[in-house]
């Protein structure tokens, strides 16, 4: 597949400025909610009650998010490389794994993240259409993965 240079320019751009709205700068330009969220996106945030059905739903989630960091500590970077998987010309997917802090010496708080996002071409331009994130329970394994040995010891 072979796209024109400006397109997987204007992608990079798109999917960076949609990382730093959704999680990994709560300074982040709101104008990026408007430029480079689709306004029918959908996506599961880390919280039970955090599903995105729309562009205002996720305007909602990222105050909400500024909202609980605000007066802490937080830093948020991508562990993964840029690596978008091209579903066709105008749909790519994102898998990244992400590290975020909160606070700051014995207040400190790490989260490992996985963040799936999905952007399509579309209106000129490059706008994520649904988003999953959540945070890998760090005591659980392939070898139970309904968690029923950690059932059994509760």
């Amino acid at each position: 597949m072979k796209l024109a240079k400006q397109i997987k320019v204007d992608l990079s751009k798109a999917y960076q400025c949609a990382m730093e709205i959704s999680i990994l700068n709560m300074k982040a330009p709101l104008r990026y909610i408007n430029q480079y969220i689709a306004e029918d996106v959908n996506g599961y945030g880390t919280a039970a009650d955090e599903k995105v059905r729309s562009r205002a739903d996720f305007r909602k989630m990222v105050m909400d998010a500024r909202r609980q960091a605000k007066g802490t500590v937080f830093k948020a970077k991508i562990i993964t490389p840029y690596q978008p998987k091209f579903i066709n010309e105008t749909t790519v997917q994102f898998r990244d794994e992400m590290v975020v802090q909160i606070g700051a010496k014995k207040s400190n708080h790490s989260l490992h993240l996985w963040f799936s996002t999905l952007f399509r071409y579309q209106h000129e331009k490059w706008q994520m259409v649904f988003f999953h994130g959540s945070v890998p329970d760090a005591g659980s394994s392939s070898d139970d993965t309904f968690h029923l040995g950690e059932a059994e010891k509760k």
